[in-house]
């Protein structure tokens, strides 16, 4: 019988259990030290992910990357290369994410535009004409700016909620908002 398991939790630190995992590779010893911080873990997904629900799945998801590839590093500190793979972890899911709303965009305004196809013809192609130009314009800004315009006026995001999806601050927000505002209207001017 392993005598490891009966060790009192308060006092092994985190590298003992660390060792003992490693030694052992009973899966108890990494599930003392993920119930420790659990709390701290779902409060980061929920920080980045703002959504109980897929936290608590990014939790699940984090567990099991610790289990599976705890062996494969070397931790000096538990705590802190737990929280870099949680932040991690919600930044790649957020970044799929912002794929995703991206493509649905993209389709949208394919959409919006053979939609409205019929009446552009009947109009002098106005309305086509424009739509093309919006679309070429976005795509002509800096990827930073044209996230930032995408999620601020398609997706209806606070500024606080983009610098949570993409990372940067707030005033790197704001400002990518306001200067992709003007670039998309000096690219529009420039294109009539």
């Amino acid at each position: 019988m392993d005598n490891s398991l009966f060790v009192n939790v308060m006092d092994n630190t985190d590298g003992q259990f660390l060792k003992l995992y490693k030694e052992s590779g009973q899966s108890s010893h990494i599930g003392v030290l993920f119930k420790k911080y659990s709390h701290t873990i779902l409060g980061l997904c929920l920080h980045y992910l703002k959504d109980s629900t897929k936290a608590e799945d990014a939790v699940m998801d984090i567990f099991e990357f610790v289990l599976q590839n705890v062996n494969k590093y070397e931790i000096d500190s538990f705590k802190p290369w737990l929280m870099s793979v949680t932040r991690n972890h919600c930044l790649k899911k957020l970044t799929r994410s912002i794929k995703k709303e991206r493509e649905v965009f993209d389709k949208n305004i394919e959409i919006l535009a053979l939609e409205n196809m019929e009446s552009v013809v009947e109009t002098d192609h106005t309305n086509e004409n424009m739509l093309n130009k919006l679309e070429l314009a976005l795509d002509d800004l800096k990827p930073h700016h044209r996230e930032c315009i995408t999620l601020f006026y398609l997706n209806s995001y606070s500024y606080e909620e983009i610098s949570s999806i993409s990372g940067y601050s707030i005033k790197e927000v704001k400002s990518y908002i306001q200067n992709g505002k003007l670039n998309l209207k000096k690219s529009l001017s420039n294109a009539n």
